[in-house]
């Protein structure tokens, strides 16, 4: 077992919670190709996710709807744009 001694009801307990939350499981779309700008942005979006998540995390409340709003901008500006954009064309293109 993978739980310390006296702790193994922590994994029964946890595979009843995954069963019983499925019903809100999904699944990431599958593309019938690759997605160029998420390997050209994977990279910079994540930093800029950890960057944002801890400011907004640590900022103060009255800051925090200015805060998202500017992030948001930037986020999508540094490159999550053109991500969306891209999925959006693949999907339109696998529905046809």
């Amino acid at each position: 077992t993978f739980a310390p001694d006296g702790f193994e009801f922590l994994i029964q307990d946890r595979y009843e919670e995954c069963v019983a939350n499925q019903k809100y499981w999904y699944t990431d779309f599958l593309f019938d190709t690759g997605i160029a700008a998420v390997s050209e942005y994977k990279a910079i979006l994540q930093e800029k996710f950890q960057e944002y998540y801890t400011a907004l995390v640590m900022c103060d409340p009255s800051e925090f709807d200015a805060l998202y709003e500017k992030y948001c901008k930037e986020y999508l500006d540094a490159g999550f744009q053109k991500i969306l954009d891209e999925k959006k064309a693949a999907y339109d293109r696998m529905k046809k």
